[in-house]
């Protein structure tokens, strides 16, 4: 198998650096983009509030992939080594909106804790209003007490395993990173790239020909749904779960989730 690229994009709150802990078990030879997503991280370029943030948002990764390609070639007459493109939570859902938009761009992709949108455009527009008073809350209250909050959901509980005898899940250090973001950033993502501001990819996931892996933890009962539906309406999905996690297997079980990704590119990725 040729020596892969790795685009990988983190989720909401989250940064590039996230998936540094799932890199040493993978092959050494494997070449990784990590950026941090508009919004997120060094990523703080002003964001406009109050509108779907997708078309900047894959208008920066088309750039930064074409710049990686370049950076990452050893000769113009080298043979092209494949694109695989990862994605966890809201990155998952950008790494589809992204797929559809250039379906040649990638030679298998990996969606983790991932989600083509909500289907029903009433409940689209319910989550579009509670996110907008969450991003309104977050302005208000600041961004170490929002984090606090948000990583006390219970589908972050498989990262109280990293340090169960820490008193809050903020501190642990593994996420300390998270806090390198701003209030603005993440309030304005939250409404420009959040699964009420994205249409529904439901029906146009036929539309992805190339092989998907739907990966999600054990415990993580709702995506563990998705990922089962997702893999069945694609021509080429898989559905995969991480034994003993939840919505954050690459952070909780590093090891056993990169042993599913790399056996996945694998199997569907040939010389």
């Amino acid at each position: 198998m040729n020596a892969s690229r790795i685009i990988a994009l983190h989720g909401f709150t989250g940064c590039g650096a996230d998936f540094d802990i799932l890199r040493p078990y993978l092959p050494d030879d494997w070449e990784w983009l990590q950026p941090d997503l508009i919004g997120h991280g060094g990523n703080q370029t002003k964001l406009p509030s109050g509108k779907s943030l997708l078309p900047v948002c894959l208008d920066f990764l088309e750039a930064e992939h074409l710049r990686f390609i370049h950076e990452t070639r050893e000769s113009p007459s080298a043979k092209r080594k494949p694109s695989v493109l990862i994605g966890y939570s809201m990155g998952g859902r950008i790494a589809l909106h992204w797929a559809l938009k250039n379906p040649i761009a990638f030679s298998a992709i990996v969606i983790v804790g991932g989600s083509p949108g909500i289907a029903s455009q009433e409940k689209r527009l319910l989550r579009l209003v509670d996110d907008a008073e969450l991003a309104e809350g977050i302005r208000k209250c600041g961004l170490r007490p929002f984090l606090s909050s948000w990583f006390n959901n219970h589908i972050f509980d498989g990262l109280k395993d990293v340090d169960p005898t820490l008193d809050t899940i903020i501190h642990i250090k593994l996420l300390s990173r998270y806090l390198h973001n701003t209030a603005d950033g993440l309030a304005a993502c939250l409404c420009g790239l959040g699964p009420g501001a994205l249409p529904s990819l439901w029906e146009r996931l036929h539309e992805i020909k190339v092989p998907v892996l739907c990966l999600t933890g054990e415990y993580d009962r709702k995506f563990y749904a998705i990922a089962t539906e997702m893999a069945s309406r694609l021509p080429a999905g898989i559905a995969a779960f991480v034994p003993n996690a939840f919505h954050m297997p690459h952070l909780e079980k590093p090891a056993l989730t990169a042993k599913i990704i790399n056996k996945f590119v694998s199997d569907y990725i040939s010389d």
